[in-house]
């Protein structure tokens, strides 16, 4: 089980301003030996600030089915 959040900020040299916020959860169950499964959530949030604002938001679930062998 994992949890994590990002939140960032930078100005490039042409003076946009960029924010970034991440929230993800993700879980993984090994179904049986060599058989992994794991799913992920994800929110994202991106502004730019520069008189045309840009804006992004978005949301992510993946879902993932790993055999090792």
């Amino acid at each position: 089980v994992s949890v994590w959040y990002l939140d960032a900020e930078r100005t490039s040299a042409a003076n946009i301003e960029t924010e970034i916020q991440r929230l993800g959860f993700g879980a993984g169950y090994t179904v049986a030996p060599g058989w992994l499964l794991r799913a992920d959530l994800e929110f994202l949030e991106h502004n730019n600030a520069n008189g045309t604002t840009v804006d992004n938001d978005g949301t992510a679930f993946l879902l993932t089915n790993m055999f090792i062998f």
